[in-house]
C-alpha cells in the first residue's frame, strides 16, 4: 500500500495536539477555553483507524492489529508504573503493575490502546454491517456513542457517577461513532457532500458550545474533568464536522504535503506513548504554569520524536513495530 502523506500529516498534527493538551497548566480558564481546540485529537486517531480499514479486509488480517496495541500497552504500563514507583520495592511495583494493566491507570493516555483493541475486536462485525448498506443498521451503530454519552450525563447529574476520567473513556461505545463513520467514509459508503464553509461553521459552533458547557460545569461541579473533557456532547458536536474535514483533506489530489509534519506523523504512535514521560521530566525541573507549558510542549514533542527517530536508525522496524516505537 502506497503511503498517503496527507494521512501522515494529519497524524502528525493530531499527535502534537495530544502533547499540547497534556502540557496545559492546571488552570480552569485555560482548560475551558483552550481544550475545545484540542479535543479532536483522539477522535481524529480513532476516525483514521476506521477510515483506513477496508471492508475487503479479512478477519485474520484485522486481528493482526491487536498485538501492535496490546504489547505496547503492557510495555508502557510497566514503564510508567516503574517511573511513578521507582522508590518502592519490587513486590509493590509488581502489584501496582498488575493493577494498572487491568485498570489502564499507569498513565492517563494508555486508555486509548485498550479502546483500540476493543474496536479492532468488533471490526469484522462492523464491516459485515457496513457491507449490507442498510440505513437503519448504520443509524443504530452511529447512535450508540451519543446515547452512551447521554447515559453518562444522566449518571453525572444524578450523582451516581462520581469518579473522574479516564475510566469512562476506556469503553468502545464512547468512540464508536467516530470509528464507524471512518469505515463508512473511507469505503465511500456514505457521501461527504457538506461544503467546507458549513463544516467550519459547525466547528465554530461546537467550540463555543464546549466553552459554554465548560463554564456551566465549573459553576455546577460534580466531576471536575467535565469542565474540559473530550467526552462530552458538545465535543461530539464539534468533532463530527472536524472528522469530515479531515476526510476531505486526505482525499484531495496528491499535492505536496508538509514533509516535517509527515515525518512527525510517521512517529505519531511513539510520540503518543512517550510524551508523558518527557512532560514529567520537564515539570520536575520547572513549575507548571501559564508560561512554562509552551516550553514543556516543545521539549516533550522534540524529545519524543527524537527518541523514536533515533531508535529507528538503530533497530529493525519489524521489532519496533511491536513496541509502538516504529515509524511508518
Amino acid at each position: 500500500m502506497i503511503k498517503n502523506n496527507r494521512v501522515q500529516v494529519t497524524r502528525g498534527v493530531l499527535a502534537l495536539l495530544v502533547v499540547l493538551l497534556h502540557a496545559l497548566p492546571a488552570n480552569d480558564n485555560i482548560y475551558i477555553i483552550v481544550r475545545p481546540f484540542l479535543n479532536c485529537a483522539v477522535a481524529g486517531f480513532v476516525f483514521l483507524s476506521g477510515y483506513l480499514t477496508k471492508i475487503s479486509t479479512e478477519r485474520k488480517k484485522v486481528y493482526k492489529r491487536i498485538p501492535t496495541a496490546v504489547i505496547p500497552y503492557i510495555l508502557f504500563t510497566i514503564f510508567f508504573t516503574i517511573m511513578a514507583n521507582y522508590q518502592s520495592g519490587i513486590k509493590e511495583i509488581t502489584t501496582e503493575t498488575i493493577k494498572n494493566i487491568f485498570t489502564t491507570s499507569a498513565r492517563g493516555h494508555l486508555y486509548y490502546l485498550a479502546t483500540y483493541v476493543q474496536l479492532v475486536l468488533i471490526t469484522p462485525l462492523l464491516i459485515r454491517i457496513a457491507k449490507q448498506k442498510n440505513g437503519l443498521l448504520n443509524a443504530i451503530i452511529l447512535l450508540i456513542q451519543p446515547v452512551f454519552l447521554l447515559c453518562f450525563y444522566i449518571g453525572v447529574t444524578g450523582g451516581w457517577i462520581k469518579n473522574e476520567a479516564p475510566w469512562y473513556m476506556v469503553f468502545f461505545p464512547t468512540w464508536l461513532t467516530y470509528y464507524y463513520m471512518g469505515i463508512l467514509v473511507g469505503n465511500k459508503l456514505i457521501e461527504n457532500r457538506i461544503k467546507n464553509n458549513r463544516l467550519l461553521i459547525l466547528v465554530i459552533v461546537g467550540i463555543m458550545l464546549q466553552i459554554g458547557e465548560g463554564y456551566f460545569w465549573l459553576q455546577n461541579m460534580t466531576i471536575k474533568s467535565m469542565c474540559s473533557s473530550q467526552i462530552r456532547i458538545t465535543s461530539f458536536i464539534e468533532n463530527i464536522p472536524i472528522l469530515l474535514l479531515i476526510a476531505k483533506y486526505v482525499e484531495q489530489p496528491k499535492e505536496r504535503a508538509s514533509r516535517i509534519l509527515a515525518r512527525i506523523g510517521d512517529a505519531s504512535f511513539g510520540i503518543y506513548l512517550l510524551h508523558p514521560a518527557f512532560l514529567s521530566v520537564f515539570y520536575k525541573l520547572l513549575p507548571r504554569n501559564e508560561v512554562t507549558f509552551i516550553f514543556a510542549f516543545i521539549f516533550a514533542a522534540i524529545c519524543s520524536f527524537g527518541v523514536v527517530w533515533g531508535l529507528n536508525r538503530i533497530f529493525p522496524k519489524k521489532v519496533l513495530k511491536y513496541t509502538g516505537l516504529g515509524m511508518k
